[in-house]
C-alpha cells in the first residue's frame, strides 16, 4: 500500500526521533485499531509534510490499494523495528 510505504520510509530516512515515534504510532492505528495516537502529539509534534503523511492514514480503508495482509506486514514491521511497543493501545488513550 503506497500509503503505509510512503509513512515507513519516512520513518527509516528520519531515524529515531519524537517524530518517527509518533509516525509509527500513526501507521500502527492505520493497520489495527487496537492501537492508537494523539492528535495533540500530531499537531505540536510533526511537521507540515509528516502531517500529511499522517492525512493520507486516514482514509486509507477507502485507497483503491487497499490490503490487510499489508497491514499486518506493516505491523509485523513496526513490531521488528521497537515501534510497536511504545505505540499506545487505544484504551490508553
Amino acid at each position: 500500500m503506497i500509503n503505509l510505504d510512503n509513512v515507513k520510509n519516512k520513518m527509516i530516512k528520519m531515524g529515531r526521533c519524537k517524530a518517527t515515534n509518533t509516525l509509527g504510532h500513526a501507521l500502527a492505528s492505520a493497520c489495527n485499531q487496537l492501537y492508537g495516537v494523539s492528535f495533540l502529539r500530531i499537531c505540536v509534534g510533526l511537521d507540515p509534510a509528516n502531517k500529511k503523511l499522517v492525512l493520507g492514514l486516514f482514509d486509507i480503508a477507502n485507497q483503491p490499494d487497499f490490503s490487510n495482509r499489508d497491514q499486518d506486514e506493516m505491523l509485523y514491521w513496526l513490531d521488528e523495528n521497537g515501534y510497536l511497543s511504545n505505540t499506545p493501545t487505544a484504551e490508553q488513550l
